[in-house]
């Protein structure tokens, strides 16, 4: 029943001569096969991606919607196949918009495809046409990123699909693939592509929006994968070195955008400067004279006392992890309440100086009228242990 109304809503939208009817009948195709019936996709997908040449943009809007969905719904070799290359042909669209939604259709095709490849058995010839239908989308749109030609809203589109790409192929999904190698080569190829997007004196002739998006790109990518810190700092760190962009300062006179690219490099330089991660610890001595040779001595200082006061809290906590093994031990740190001892005295039947075995001292007052003396020292203790969290606190605000 589901696959004769996909058939008719189809044929209906193909004899369509107006473009409201054509997008009402994909929207009803969107709800029978993607909501409804996904199985059906593989059937009708190759016949949908038909709608790519259509005049009207809103057609043609509304097909990517589907096939987005479709992708979603259903990322078998057929859908994705059909969707990768449809998705590549419409990049080159007269409409930006079109183009635009695309590139963001892009990404879960790009997802689902490398997800599908990760599984795939061996020889599979279905996976393996709609994988190279994947890669060739991921090339196409990347290549934008250095084109000059091209839209700027494209070029970051490309920017933020190779970054996409690099977290994909160095994630510990790909390692054990048969083809890691090759992807850990297609990874080397796109950060060497965004590192020559900041490469002087080019850097400069490129519009403010692409050189912030790929600093990001880069920058993320060193957060993101530690192992990666090496091969995407260099181009940062040049970039400071040069000086062909300051962090901005009240009446410094600098145009919008370099200002903008000068905040842009030192906000990421810091930002890996106080991550902190065993990967960017041999890197700290080189972050700090790059956030400084780019007039940021500020946000350097900043970033090395936050560093300081993690290591200061990190050995607090490991003195009083140390103090608690030797409470729960009965080492010679660990005392015992007042109460608990004249317990352990009655049941075994001795007294204690100034306690008699039933609970009563000297003084002639019962242990339960005591019971909060003990816990003086040990309040102090807690407040001796947060106190210098909360400096650290309001030291952070701060700054």
């Amino acid at each position: 029943m589901a696959n004769e109304q996909a058939v008719e809503a189809l044929n209906n939208a193909k004899l369509a001569t107006k473009a409201q009817h054509k997008v009402q009948h994909l929207s009803q195709l969107h709800e029978l096969l993607v909501k409804n019936d996904p199985a059906l996709l593989d059937g009708f997908v190759s016949e949908l991606v038909e709608f790519q040449v259509d005049k009207a943009a809103s057609v043609r809007r509304q097909l990517l919607d589907l096939l987005s969905a479709a992708v979603a719904a259903r990322p078998t070799a057929a859908v994705l196949g059909a969707t990768a290359a449809c998705l590549a042909a419409c990049l080159a669209d007269e409409q930006l918009q079109v183009a635009r939604q695309a590139a963001i259709a892009a990404h879960g095709v790009l997802q689902a495809g490398f997800a599908m490849h990760a599984r795939a058995l061996q020889g599979d010839a279905a996976c393996d046409a709609a994988w190279a239908a994947v890669q060739q989308l991921l090339a196409s749109l990347s290549s934008l990123a250095s084109n000059a030609a091209a839209e700027v809203a494209l070029r970051m589109a490309g920017i933020k699909l190779s970054e996409h790409a690099v977290v994909l192929y160095t994630s510990a999904a790909a390692a054990p693939l048969p083809a890691a190698a090759e992807l850990a080569a297609a990874a080397d190829r796109l950060i060497k592509q965004l590192a020559e997007l900041l490469t002087a004196p080019g850097v400069q002739q490129q519009p403010g929006p692409v050189v912030i998006c790929a600093l990001k790109a880069l920058g993320g990518l060193g957060l993101q994968r530690g192992q990666l810190m090496g091969k995407v700092l260099p181009g940062l760190l040049a970039l400071a070195r040069e000086s062909l962009f300051k962090a901005p300062q009240p009446g410094d006179g600098q145009p919008c955008v370099a200002a903008s690219c000068g905040a842009a490099l030192k906000d990421m330089l810091a930002r890996i400067l106080r991550s902190n991660t065993d990967a960017s610890k041999p890197w700290q001595g080189r972050l700090d004279a790059a956030l400084r040779a780019i007039g940021a001595e500020a946000v350097a200082d900043s970033a090395l006392r936050h560093i300081e006061r993690a290591a200061a809290r990190a050995r607090a906590s490991e003195r009083a992890s140390e103090k608690r093994k030797a409470a729960d031990q009965g080492g010679p740190d660990a005392k015992l309440p007042r109460t608990a001892a004249a317990a352990a005295a009655a049941v075994a039947g001795m007294e204690m100086p100034g306690v008699d075995v039933c609970g009563v001292s000297d003084d002639g007052l019962r242990l339960s009228d005591q019971q909060q003396l003990p816990a003086v020292p040990r309040q102090a203790q807690l407040v001796d242990d947060i106190l210098p969290s909360m400096q650290d606190l309001l030291t952070d605000c701060c700054d």
